[in-house]
């Protein structure tokens, strides 16, 4: 049985529920997974880290975040220490951006311990310089494999020198059926008040304020009944709460709202919109998928080449006012199918589930094992998943 590391610097909703399925699914088909949650507390997202949870088999190793959701340098000895210590015929390594990642990358390399990258990054994301490019093409130098969340994250791990054939796809995924469950809450549309929703940090990139620019333009210029809810939180909440109070009712946040109440959230909404100027993926499109709605979505979010189809939402241009609005036109244009597009989504997200996540990431194993012409260890004794401090 081989064994699999895999830090991740706090375990959210979405990575409790990945794990969970993983925690069965492994040990069938070979493997010994640990998952380690690196941070006592995140800066960047307002959830626990379940560590009253005592039988989730989660090690913590409990390190306090420099403020930008990284192991601080007076404790990279001490991360690398426990790491050696588990002796992981893999280690799955989340990204190359972070001082903890650079830490694992590099003692891998030294040590001669296969790796994966688990990566959600696109050339999109942000611009691209030569030098930066460079000196991620180096950290990534003999990387056995990727798990990567979809075409366009594959395209740019695939520019950084992985090879195609290493690389799996179905990183990013959340609970299908918890999401579902919106569906038997939702009550029949209104025949004209339509409810629009986006959930997202308020922060610049989600582009909201744009964003109500065109909304209050599109609504006012046709006179629509129409709402738009965001739920979220995030540095612009008060330029956010100037425009809502303009609004006249069109336009409310909802704020901070946890995983369970997203339900009665996506009950509540007709669309999900989500105009985004960067987005390496987009979990709420899962999310919003899994609970029945139609998705319009931006085309700089990274899964709508994997998710969105006529068949199941729009894209639209979000980085003018123009473009933003063509796209709410395309929306209200195809009112007479949103439910039959609710209903597409939902048949096509079901396919990007946690399954998803637990065969690709131990495809991306294995992969990473032959790339050193390793073989799985020998079953090792149950390790001691407390903290050895």
């Amino acid at each position: 049985m081989a064994t699999l590391v895999l830090p991740y610097a706090g375990f959210g909703p979405y990575h409790l529920a990945r794990w969970r399925h993983l925690r069965s699914y492994a040990p069938e088909h070979g493997w010994e997974v640990i998952p380690i949650e690196l941070l006592a507390e995140q800066d960047r997202y307002r959830w626990g880290t379940g560590a009253s949870d005592v039988d989730d088999g989660i090690l913590r190793f409990g390190f306090r975040s420099d403020g930008q959701d990284q192991v601080r340098w007076q404790d990279a000895a001490d991360l690398i220490r426990r790491i050696a210590e588990l002796a992981p015929d893999v280690v799955a390594v989340n990204g190359w951006a972070l001082r903890d990642s650079v830490l694992m990358h590099a003692w891998c390399r030294l040590r001669g311990v296969p790796r994966l990258v688990v990566t959600d990054t696109t050339a999109a994301d942000a611009p691209r310089k030569a030098l930066r490019e460079a000196a991620k093409r180096a950290l990534l130098g003999g990387v056995g494999a990727a798990f990567a969340a979809g075409t366009a994250s594959r395209a740019y791990v695939e520019s950084l020198g992985v090879p195609r054939t290493r690389v799996t796809v179905g990183c990013d995924v959340v609970d299908n059926a918890h999401f579902a469950r919106a569906r038997g809450l939702r009550e029949p549309p209104s025949a004209d008040h339509m409810r629009f929703l986006t959930v997202a940090r308020l922060v610049p990139e989600k582009n909201l304020v744009a964003a109500a620019t065109a909304w209050l333009r599109f609504v006012g210029e046709h006179d629509l009944k129409w709402s738009w809810a965001i739920a979220g939180y995030g540095a612009q909440r008060a330029t956010l709460d100037a425009i809502v109070d303009r609004s006249g009712g069109r336009i409310r946040l909802l704020g901070a709202v946890d995983h369970e109440a997203l339900l009665r959230v996506y009950a509540d909404a007709d669309v999900l919109w989500l105009p985004s100027l960067s987005e390496p993926w987009g979990l709420v499109i899962n999310e919003a998928m899994a609970a029945g709605l139609p998705v319009a979505v931006s085309d700089r979010v990274g899964c709508h080449a994997d998710l969105v189809t006529p068949a199941t939402g729009w894209t639209f241009d979000p980085s003018t006012v123009e473009g933003l609005v063509a796209g709410l036109a395309r929306v209200a244009r195809d009112r007479p199918r949103w439910t039959a597009m609710g209903e597409a989504a939902a048949d096509r997200i079901a396919d990007w589930d946690l399954e998803r996540f637990s065969r690709g990431l131990l495809a991306a194993g294995e992969i990473a094992l032959s790339a050193r012409g390793r073989r799985p260890s020998a079953p090792r004794a149950s390790r001691e998943r407390s903290d050895p401090r």
